[in-house]
């Protein structure tokens, strides 16, 4: 079976090396963000998602933008992500399976299930 050749923390060089040590002083570095490194364009691409998540929450608010997640995870038949989302609405104090919505929350939580029939 073919494996990906990783390279170790210390091969890694200019950008890649740079967000390397900012994930370790901060305690962040998994596996799949240093298999990520390997090419810093996946790796920023990958972290450009949490650019996306930050502009949101501003928008929407924190519980509003985890309810919106966990229903676009949903909707789209991501087990994982949903199980990540689940994890954070539990952070939250709601019960994944029994909460109650504002208005601006139901709104934004129907929004992505519009996605389904695309």
């Amino acid at each position: 079976m073919a494996r990906v050749n990783l390279k170790q923390p210390n091969e890694l060089t200019g950008e890649a090396r740079k967000a390397y040590e900012e994930l370790e002083a901060a305690g962040k570095i998994t596996n799949m963000k240093l298999v990520m490194l390997q090419d810093y364009g996946t790796y920023k691409a990958f972290m450009g998602w949490y650019d996306s998540w930050g502009s949101l929450v501003k928008v929407v608010g924190q519980r509003a933008a985890t309810i919106y997640a966990h229903s676009v995870s949903t909707t789209n038949g991501c087990q994982l992500c949903s199980l990540f989302f689940i994890s954070d609405l539990k952070e939250l104090g709601l019960d994944p399976n029994n909460f109650e919505t504002s208005e601006n929350e139901k709104k934004t939580k129907n929004s992505s299930s519009s996605w389904d029939s695309r």
